[in-house]
Formats: C-alpha cells, structure tokens, sequence
C-alpha cells in the first residue's frame, strides 16, 4: 500500500477551507532508481 500526505499550514485567504486544484508528481521508473542510495527518512 503506498500513500500520500500533504500538509496545507496556511490559507491564501486565512479561511478554514482549503481548494486543491492540480497536484502533479514527477519522477523516474523504479527500472531507473538505483535503489541502494536511496536513504529512509530516519536515516538522514
């Protein structure tokens, strides 16, 4: 199971509602990763 968080800390326009229009993720294939560099968060 892979998830995403994301975290809004403020408004534009200091209200208590947040819109979201796009989100885009960019990155390479898992073929192209070299996944042995690769750190986990607690290690950095």
């Amino acid at each position: 199971m892979v998830s995403l968080t994301i975290f809004i800390e403020d408004n534009q326009s200091g209200s208590d509602i947040t819109k979201v229009q796009k989100i885009v993720l960019q990155g390479t294939t898992v073929e192209t990763t070299d996944m042995k560099v690769l750190k986990k968060i607690e290690d950095q």
